[in-house]
């Protein structure tokens, strides 16, 4: 038996045992179960409990053994003072009567099939613990955690956004800036597109605006991607520009190393990607205003669609020739932009400003987005869960990374659902 398992059996007020009893025989309903405390001091913090007839109101401490609450000094601690009841696995060491702490003891009460069950869940060397029993999970379960888990998976991805928000002084027009420009180098070159953002900010690029080659010359330069020798009079003219807007606002250059090609698909290269930004931010310089208007997938797609012009319409990269062509963000890229950066956006504007609307408003641009496939997602679907928007495939990937992975079997709903065997 371990601790944990106890801790996950009160939170869901002891299932499986109806009428849970105290060693002396008084029957113990639990009102409210308390706030779990993750720190010093006793487990569960003003609980409220029916013990016989009289309702009591203190902290709950939980043990495998009784004994271990001597062991662990509580006798003399001052902040075990108002323990009410003390949970244990097993009896094995009565506390004294003076402490007038009441003791439910789970060893004979406790249905023996939901530890074995659990065991055999962090014991499992399955893709995911529960890939035996998946298909016990029935519905509404399936989608109602789904749904839940989602949220967490979103409320996880603001906290890059929040230190963005700190750095520029809750700027959102800048901030949203910052975190489109790494939703583009996805999914390798992410964080020097968010420092290039950062080093030559969206209120420089204001300055220039209607001056596309000077607006390139600037952000090519500083990420360090203008080659040393011009081969064409396009980057000649980038050079020479940036050399005076470099003196004029002190930009310093990111180290060309920073930047990944290989293996990159060449509408993915970061070369391609920032001659993309540059355009996006000159046909919409208040973008973020737009994005909040914006009521529908449809609508944002239609704000973040840019074509590149000249030169770009010709290269892939600085010295090659391709074939001509706009070089649009294709669909699956809007996909993506929306999923890594708009999104979460928005629903941390909705939280920082108190509106759930915003909040409802990101989920339910999530939900009509198709599903994501990749590697997870397939594997999800082989067990039989079947994803039908990215709210869902989102919901998977972030289930079998923070949960499955890690075993959190006992804070899952479907880990719970067949511990329990319903």
């Amino acid at each position: 038996m371990s601790e944990a398992f106890l801790h996950y059996l009160w939170r869901l007020r002891l299932p499986g045992i109806p009428n849970p009893t105290t060693t002396d025989g008084r029957v113990v309903q639990i009102l409210h179960i308390g706030h779990w405390n993750q720190n010093e001091g006793p487990d569960f913090l003003n609980a409220r409990l029916r013990i016989g007839p009289l309702e009591w109101a203190g902290n709950v401490e939980i043990h495998v053994r009784s004994s271990q609450w001597q062991a662990h000094g509580h006798d003399n601690h001052p902040a075990y003072r108002n323990v009410i009841l003390h949970v244990v696995y097993e009896d094995d060491a009565p506390l004294a009567p003076h402490l007038a702490v009441a003791t439910i003891e789970l060893r004979h009460q406790l249905p023996s099939h939901f530890y074995q069950r659990y065991q055999q869940l962090q014991s499992s060397t399955k893709w995911v613990p529960c890939a035996s029993s998946l298909n016990h999970i029935v519905e509404p379960l399936r989608t109602s955690w789904l749904q839940r888990v989602v949220v967490e998976r979103l409320e996880a991805r603001l906290q890059p956004i929040k230190e963005s928000l700190q750095l520029n002084r809750n700027d959102w027009q800048e901030t949203f800036y910052q975190m489109l420009a790494g939703a583009l180098g996805a999914p390798v070159n992410t964080e020097p597109m968010r420092q290039l953002a950062q080093r030559v900010p969206l209120k420089m690029l204001a300055r220039h605006l209607g001056q596309p080659v000077q607006i390139e010359a600037m952000l090519f330069g500083t990420a360090g991607l203008l080659p040393r020798r011009s081969s064409d009079e396009y980057t000649s003219l980038l050079q020479q520009e940036f050399k005076h807007l470099q003196k004029k606002y002190g930009l310093p250059s990111l180290p060309p190393a920073s930047w990944r090609f290989f293996r990159l698909r060449p509408a993915a290269f970061p070369t391609l990607r920032i001659a993309q930004l540059a355009s996006l931010f000159q046909q919409q310089p208040a973008l973020w205003s737009l994005v909040l208007d914006a009521t529908t997938v449809m609508q944002l797609k239609e704000l973040l669609k840019t074509s590149v012009a000249g030169y770009w319409q010709m290269h892939y990269r600085f010295g090659t020739i391709s074939a001509p062509c706009a070089k649009t963000l294709g669909d699956e890229t809007l996909n993506l932009l929306l999923i890594n950066c708009i999104i979460p956006m928005l629903f941390l504007y909705g939280k920082t400003h108190g509106n759930e609307a915003w909040c409802q408003r990101a989920l339910s641009f999530l939900e009509q987005l198709p599903a994501e496939n990749n590697t997870i997602v397939r594997r999800w679907r082989q067990l039989g869960i079947t994803p039908h928007s990215a709210a869902d495939s989102q919901a998977l990937m972030y289930l079998k990374h923070s949960y499955c992975d890690q075993r959190r079997c006992l804070f899952c709903a479907w880990g719970s659902f067949i511990i329990q065997g319903k």
